[in-house]
């Protein structure tokens, strides 16, 4: 199927937390959904920071909501994004994420 991507970069000097997201997509789709993360977003070139995965979703098929993935923190300057793949054909997808973001220090 075809990806789409959502992308978030914690800023210089802040820290972020995500506390819950959110996924819908069509009606009658079923998609597969990964989170992941790199850390030290600002570096251009290698070596560069390893794509780590989060958490994988597969097999979605209904709208999931305020499901936490565990207060997770990330860093300064870490890019955050997810990745949905519908199973057969396309689906549109959207996915939110909630997150509470912090100066370092604060």
């Amino acid at each position: 199927g075809t990806s789409k991507t959502t992308h978030f970069t914690v800023p210089a000097g802040q820290n972020l937390i995500i506390t819950a997201f959110r996924i819908t997509m069509d009606t009658g789709k079923t998609i597969d959904v990964s989170f992941k993360l790199r850390e030290n977003a600002d570096d251009t070139i290698a070596p560069m920071s390893p794509i780590k995965t989060i958490r994988d979703i597969v097999g979605v098929d209904a709208p999931v909501a305020g499901v936490s993935l565990g207060n997770l923190k990330f860093d300064e300057k870490t890019d955050i994004w997810a990745i949905a793949a519908a199973s057969v054909g396309t689906a549109a997808v959207e996915i939110n994420y909630d997150f509470v973001q912090y100066a370092i220090g604060s």
